[in-house]
């Protein structure tokens, strides 16, 4: 890639305008972002977290908490699709931020709003404690 085609892009009107196949060009983020107080909800609790909306492009999610998940395994999708963007899996990274993205709807244009759930598996009880969930992505017209 030549240096130039870059740099023609990132001052060009035309975002993508001379960058070579496959690069982006610039463009504007979004987060979509909920935060909850969990108190200890029962194991297979849902918990709706944010909604993204139609022309959404989620790249990935990011969670946060004050305490561990201990045992608790969680998802993070859809209602009925509870591992769309994050399997299942436990949860023991506290105060600092974790990335995930099941990478096969990493930059697909959402064309119908999603509310979007975190799932415990009905293997533990959710912890007691402030939970942040952000999905990060582009929004487009559709």
């Amino acid at each position: 890639m030549a240096a130039t085609s870059t740099a023609a892009a990132l001052i060009s009107p035309d975002s993508n305008a001379g960058l070579d196949a496959g690069l982006w060009g610039k463009g504007n983020m979004e987060v979509y972002a909920g935060s909850i107080t969990l108190a200890a909800e029962a194991k297979a609790s849902t918990v709706e977290m944010t909604t993204l909306p139609i022309g959404f492009t989620p790249f990935f999610g990011v969670m946060m908490s004050a305490v561990t998940f201990g045992a608790a395994s969680i998802g993070v999708g859809l209602e009925a699709t509870a591992e769309k963007y994050r399997l299942y899996g436990t949860f023991s990274i506290i105060n600092l931020p974790h990335l995930f993205m099941i990478p096969a709807v990493s930059g697909v244009v959402l064309t119908v709003a999603e509310p979007i759930w975190v799932t415990e598996n009905n293997v533990a009880a959710l912890p007691t404690g402030l939970f942040i969930l952000g999905m990060v992505g582009s929004r487009h017209a559709v």
